[in-house]
């Protein structure tokens, strides 16, 4: 699976976004976004079906884009554009040439990339899905489908280091996250089919130095404060149950963790205050 963000400056350049090196047709692994009015990815021997998912005449190409990419032979090949699938090919030929070509990021291509992510398999569907969601939160690109995170609009946004757990079904389901953030959540307890939790943060210090908005009690609060969607595939509200928590703390120095304490807004009017 792959995962790209980019924006091309013309629709009719011919180009690849990211390809091996050197660019032959027995062994090949490749991104054409766009090639004269197409997007196609290519891997392994060119460029029969087996090898090759075609776009023709795709709309969008010079606005930003998540393309997420998916190959398995006993699945075939799936193209994406911020979540909708535009095709859907049987079989897969097989890239081999790791050890001898290199991996390299634009030919003849004019304009940006703002992420590539390569998975050395396929990715679950579960996966796939919160990895959209992280890019879209990321870089404030809509999905059309499975759009999973709410707290991405508005005023005091929280879209940095987002994160997710969920299940599509009991064969198909990420149930243990962190990414980039300090917060790793597992162990949902009730965690349903379709069923989602995802959490980021709006890039306020770590510190724990604040002492506005807190409860009878406490002293001194971090700054920075977390936002979940806890949602089912077409955005209604869940409760997948309870969960284990951990925060990475090792950046903040020594502290004596017996004198933590969670605050939760449990009645989300935004204030800690009166909890």
């Amino acid at each position: 699976s792959t995962f790209v963000v980019n924006k091309a400056d013309q629709t009719n350049q011919s180009s690849c976004l990211y390809t091996t090196d050197p660019l032959v047709g027995n062994s090949r692994f490749t991104n054409h976004i766009p090639w004269g009015g197409k997007v196609y990815y290519d891997i392994g021997t060119c460029c029969s079906q087996n090898a090759r998912i075609q776009i023709n005449n795709v709309t969008g190409v010079t606005n930003y884009n998540i393309w997420t990419y998916d190959a398995k032979p006993s699945t075939g090949k799936q193209l994406y554009q911020n979540g909708n699938l535009l095709q859907t090919r049987p079989n897969t030929s097989t890239y081999h040439s790791h050890a001898t070509q290199r991996f390299r990021i634009g030919r003849n291509y004019k304009g940006d990339v703002t992420e590539v992510i390569v998975f050395r398999k396929k990715v679950n569907t579960t996966q796939r899905y919160i990895i959209d969601n992280y890019l879209s939160t990321k870089y404030d690109i809509s999905l059309n489908q499975h759009d999973l995170y709410a707290h991405d609009n508005g005023n005091g946004i929280f879209d940095y280091d987002m994160a997710g757990i969920g299940r599509v079904s009991s064969s198909d389901a990420h149930t243990d996250a962190q990414g980039t953030g300090i917060v790793r959540i597992l162990n949902a307890q009730d965690l349903d089919d379709n069923e989602f939790l995802l959490w980021a943060h709006e890039n306020s210090s770590s510190d724990i130095t604040s002492t506005q908005d807190i409860p009878s009690g406490i002293d001194y609060r971090m700054e920075r404060i977390w936002k979940v969607s806890e949602v089912d595939d077409n955005g209604n509200a869940v409760d997948v149950g309870d969960i284990d928590m951990v925060f990475d703390l090792s950046g903040l120095g020594s502290i004596d963790t017996s004198e933590l304490r969670l605050l939760i807004d449990t009645d989300m009017d935004g204030n800690f205050d009166d909890e």
